[in-house]
């Protein structure tokens, strides 16, 4: 009998019946895992939502500690629809409003918000009900919903 290869096992959030079996290796990371979704799933567009067999929903942030042989998951493309946020800039400036899709990056949203406004993203601050969000995080990872609003403070003004 030929050795088992340590593997997880996919199925479609919808098709929970129909599992794919895929080697450890090639999915140890969020990104292998991505591209091997685009293969076995070509109508899909990325990114997915990746359920854990719990329901639970898993973020790129967390993926390699759920990687385990014969771990089940469940996978859906995401809706494409994108967030509204209300964001005070510290100063005497107006809050604006930006639209954002819940799996993009805290700091890419920073990043794109200074250069509209001409601002240096290094070292910016953002906010969710006083609290300080880490910008390594996803809008989702951090708990932010539509028509959250958020503070900005930009390093020069701190």
């Amino acid at each position: 009998m030929p050795p088992t290869v340590p593997s997880i096992r996919i199925a479609l959030k919808s098709m929970k019946t129909h599992t794919y079996l895929i080697p450890v290796k090639i999915t140890s990371t969020w990104s292998e895992l991505q591209l091997t979704l685009r293969k076995i799933f070509p109508s899909f567009q990325s990114p997915f939502i990746i359920y854990a067999e719990s329901g639970d929903i898993i973020h790129s942030s967390v993926w390699s500690s759920y990687v385990t042989d014969q771990a089940l998951f469940f996978v859906e493309p995401r809706p494409k629809e994108k967030l509204r946020l209300i964001v005070d800039v510290s100063g005497p400036s107006e809050p604006v409003t930006v639209a954002v899709y819940p799996w993009g990056e805290l700091q890419h949203m920073m990043d794109r918000f200074a250069k509209r406004l001409g601002k240096d993203p290094t070292g910016a601050r953002l906010e969710k009900d006083g609290s300080t969000l880490h910008l390594s995080q996803t809008v989702e990872e951090a708990g932010i919903v539509s028509e959250d609003r958020l503070m900005c403070t930009w390093r020069d003004e701190l």
